[in-house]
């Protein structure tokens, strides 16, 4: 069985890096696909390290000395406000994109059943839900047990599911329905129709979490809707695509795909020497 690693994968060998996920995904043709994706349970954890990923690229390539930031505010309304002691002060919004609500709801679910796979002890009323979730016999034995006992939904039962280790779940996702330009230009539409006040100071993170398309996909749909996303009032628009993260946002491999920034920033962009031959900078 031959399986292929994405163009959009990790160059760190995987034995170094944490919180990430394998996917094999079988295509129609039969052949197989491998990718990696950030694996973060908690969304305003994920959220907060995107949020540390993008500060650390936009320091290290857009800023000549080192540069002090503060957080003024999150979800105030924007996912974050902050200032640099440049003087600098903008927002930061960040939003996320899959194949389809299909691939979405697999996604939590399989973050549900993780966060609760840790724990010796779970509340009935989880535990149903992920009887229903995640179909097992030995479960459906255990919860029709605890049902006729008269247990109370939130009371703290054993729970089966607990190991330790990694899981492999077997899932089934329908093939997009959209292009990935189409999916891209919704997910900002949907922001630019927000009541919020300072579009112009903010920028705009996209956390790419699908799984049918890869970089060539990413790369023509940026250049197909890039021309007409440089009106809109937002000041940057990229594609994150993370990999892995220690906690602490060290320790990570992600990366930024512009879908607008500024001339300054093209130019440091376009000089960097190290490119793939499939156009990815290293």
């Amino acid at each position: 069985m031959i399986v292929t690693k994405a163009q959009l994968y990790p160059v760190s060998p995987l034995d170094g890096l944490n919180n990430y996920k394998r996917v094999q995904r079988i295509e129609q043709d039969g052949s197989i696909i491998e990718r990696v994706y950030l694996d973060i349970i908690d969304p305003s954890m994920r959220e907060l390290l995107i949020f540390q990923h993008y500060l650390s690229f936009m320091v290290k390539h857009f800023e000549s000395d080192e540069v002090g930031i503060k957080i003024n505010s999150r979800d105030e309304p924007w996912d974050f406000n902050i200032s640099l002691s440049t003087g600098r002060e903008f927002n930061i919004e960040i939003t996320a994109i899959a194949d389809n609500m299909k691939h979405f709801t697999n996604d939590k679910s399989e973050e549900r059943l993780s966060k609760w796979r840790q724990q010796q002890f779970i509340p009935y009323f989880e535990l149903q839900k992920l009887g229903l979730l995640f179909p097992n016999s030995e479960i459906y034995s255990y919860l029709k047990k605890l049902k006729s006992s008269g247990i109370g939904k939130k009371q703290a039962v054993k729970n089966p599911l607990y190991r330790k280790g990694k899981n492999i779940i077997v899932s089934n996702v329908p093939a997009p329905l959209k292009s990935l330009s189409e999916i891209l230009n919704e997910v900002i539409n949907k922001k630019l129709k927000k009541k919020h006040a300072g579009k112009e100071k903010t920028v705009l993170l996209i956390d790419n979490r699908t799984g049918a398309f890869d970089l060539p996909e990413l790369q023509n749909s940026v250049e197909e809707i890039s021309d007409d996303l440089d009106k809109t009032p937002f000041m940057e628009i990229w594609v994150y695509t993370g990999y892995a993260s220690d906690f602490d946002g060290n320790n990570a491999e992600y990366s930024f795909t512009p879908i607008k920034c500024s001339q300054n920033q093209f130019h440091v962009l376009d000089k960097l020497s190290l490119k793939s031959e499939d156009g990815l900078y290293i």
